[in-house]
């Protein structure tokens, strides 16, 4: 089991994610569970990848993970987001 990250006291994780993440990295990282690479991110919210990569760099660092898997855990663990079908 991943421990959450250092400094992870709330009791409510999902309201405390809502609160971190924007809509849009939300988005991003929905995107990231089903399995979109940063090119296909872009071109289904319609922004520019490099823009896809700012938002992933944010939401590693608001949820204190290391890479995109553990931002995956993390979220997942909280229901911020759900597996696809």
């Amino acid at each position: 089991m991943i421990k959450p990250p250092p400094g992870w006291t709330s009791s409510e994780p999902t309201r405390l994610l809502e609160c971190l993440l924007t809509a849009r990295e939300i988005q991003v990282l929905q995107a990231i569970v089903n399995g979109a690479c940063n090119a296909e991110i872009a071109e289904s919210l319609n922004i520019a990848q490099e823009t896809v990569k700012t938002h992933v760099k944010n939401i590693l660092h608001k949820l204190k993970a290391r890479d995109r898997t553990q931002a995956v855990v993390i979220a997942l663990r909280a229901s911020l987001v759900s597996l696809p079908d």
